[in-house]
């Protein structure tokens, strides 16, 4: 018995030891959209065609802009197993980008044409959609709560940009365990539920200091009732 596990670890040390080599074959691992874990081989695949041949850069106008996708410029999704091949014969359309995944689970092919109905129908051919344009977020929300300027951490994860998609809901619960909260503060009133006093071992949660209130910060940060006029804004832009 003793025999057999010094052979099995002298066997996983001359694996490892064959691996840490230059000379050995080292696998680059890829995921498929299947979720299948593919180990590639640079030196021995034939894979290698399922790579980008060139850089695409798109070209668009305002209108463009305006409008949200590209004029003429299409995306067309390939069944798998098809590449660009199959539409490439197709008169008045250009190729001007594609790509396939390493597996062939998933394939791409970016065209210009003024008659995208002249894809339709083609074996392979999944799906054809317009080539959207996708902006940066610029508008900002920014509350005129006074102590907003000293929270200098809304700006740094963006919380202007995410206010103009949504300011949460009250229909969401956070539950905050800390020091307690102090219930009566004019910027939090009107947002708590009942809690609980874990070290008194009763229901009223409050927190009576009134300037190291830890609880109450916390609170505030989450659900402080936000362009009022009074105090901090709270993440969840509360009301």
């Amino acid at each position: 018995m003793q025999l057999r596990k010094v052979f099995a670890l002298l066997t996983a040390l001359f694996i490892v030891l064959c691996f840490s080599l230059t000379g050995c074959i080292k696998p680059e691992v890829y995921y498929s959209l299947s979720g299948q874990v593919i180990p590639y081989f640079p030196e021995t695949s034939v894979l290698g065609s399922f790579q980008r041949t060139a850089a695409y850069s798109p070209m668009f106008s305002s209108k463009d802009i305006e409008q949200g996708f590209m004029s003429n410029q299409f995306v067309v999704l390939f069944d798998r197993g098809f590449d660009s091949g199959i539409i490439s014969g197709v008169s008045g359309v250009e190729i001007l980008d594609h790509f396939i995944s390493r597996d062939g689970s998933f394939g791409y092919a970016v065209v210009k044409t003024n008659d995208p109905s002249s894809l339709s129908g083609i074996e392979g051919v999944k799906s054809i959609e317009p080539e959207r344009i996708f902006t940066l977020q610029s508008e900002e929300s920014v509350p005129n709560d006074p102590l907003y300027s000293g929270q200098w951490n809304y700006p740094m994860i963006q919380m202007p940009q995410a206010w103009t998609i949504a300011k949460g809901s009250s229909t969401v619960v956070v539950a905050v365990i800390d020091s307690g909260a102090r219930l009566d503060h004019p910027d939090l009133e009107g947002i708590f539920l009942p809690g609980y006093d874990l070290i008194n071992d009763d229901d009223d949660p409050t927190d009576y200091d009134p300037v190291k209130s830890h609880g109450t910060h916390v609170t505030g940060t989450i659900a402080a009732k936000t362009n009022n006029s009074l105090g901090v804004s709270g993440m969840t832009w509360g009301e």
